[in-house]
């Protein structure tokens, strides 16, 4: 698995004549909504804002999906003249499909299923970077099985790192239940160093908003007063969030604080931390059918799924 942040784009999904589309189409359609439920359950469960799945978003990942698994590929990148081609890379495809934004990245897996895969991905921590950050705005999922069954799964998320939403997520979040123990430690890149070997403890991370850099001032994980070892993942592709990974499987009575140092601002952005976090974290709005949602807005996961 692999995350790959580039500068924007992405689609539409076909249709036949009559505007009918084909149950193939409208199983993929299907999917990629419980994908994106999933995934904004996993949003809002730690405070994150939920965001929409424009067409044109889905369009690019499915078409991606299909590539992969027509082609027998993995990966970002595809190569002109193969079946499915509709783009090198995500930036290429969503631009291709229609869409447009300032950022885009994309992550992408293989599972035995489609929600398995969204799952596994939030469960890896530089994945989980994408999928989880307040600064992401739209969302698009595809899914497609080769022809052993295995099922290829694409995710496209795009950010606007200017806009106003909460200051920080942390997950898994205070109090939050269902959270495993143990992750396998399967990623690429690694955020374990070379030569150990999992199971290891569930990943826990912190990422803040508006694009600013963080450095771990401290950070304890313990249980029963017993305290837990521990990996710094190190930070990969940008600078805004912590990540540590428990050397082994936590007890269901750990806990863990995270004390991050003074941040800078890297990036301009339309309001302060404190007035964005001010506004974000007091409000739910019910928006059906936006092609965006309202900056900083936290909405129930099931009141945007489709859109």
């Amino acid at each position: 698995m692999r995350r790959l942040v580039v500068a924007t784009a992405v689609g539409i999904l076909l249709a036949l004549p009559g505007g009918q589309a084909s149950a193939t189409e409208a199983a993929a359609l299907a999917t990629a909504t419980q994908m994106q439920l999933t995934q904004n359950e996993m949003r809002y469960a730690t405070g994150a804002p939920t965001v929409p799945a424009p067409a044109a978003l889905v369009a690019a990942a499915q078409n991606h999906a299909t590539y992969s698994a027509v082609n027998g590929t993995s990966g970002h990148y595809e190569t002109a003249g193969l079946s499915g081609y509709t783009g090198y890379a995500p930036r290429d495809r969503a631009l291709a499909a229609g869409f447009s934004a300032t950022f885009i990245s994309e992550v992408a897996t293989g599972a035995s299923n489609a929600l398995s895969g969204v799952r596994s991905l939030w469960d890896a921590p530089y994945h989980r970077l994408g999928m989880i950050h307040p600064n992401a705005y739209a969302v698009g999922w595809g899914a497609a099985a080769s022809s052993t069954g295995r099922v290829t799964v694409v995710g496209d998320f795009a950010y606007d790192f200017g806009m106003a939403t909460v200051d920080v997520v942390r997950s898994p979040a205070r109090g939050q239940s269902g959270i495993p123990t143990s992750w396998s430690g399967r990623e690429s890149p690694s955020p374990v160093p070379a030569g150990t070997s999992g199971p290891y403890g569930y990943p826990i991370m912190a990422v803040w908003s508006g694009g600013r850099s963080v450095d771990l001032r401290g950070a304890s994980i313990t249980a029963s007063g017993v305290a837990i070892p521990f990996y710094v993942a190190p930070q990969q592709f940008e600078r805004d969030y912590i990540a540590l990974v428990p050397q082994k499987p936590l007890p269901a009575a750990a806990r863990r604080a995270v004390a991050p140092s003074p941040v800078r601002q890297t990036r301009r952005q339309k309001a302060s931390p404190r007035k964005a976090r001010s506004r974000a974290q007091t409000k739910r709005c019910h928006l059906h059918g936006a092609a965006r949602p309202v900056s900083g807005c936290l909405r129930s996961p099931r009141d945007i799924a489709g859109t």
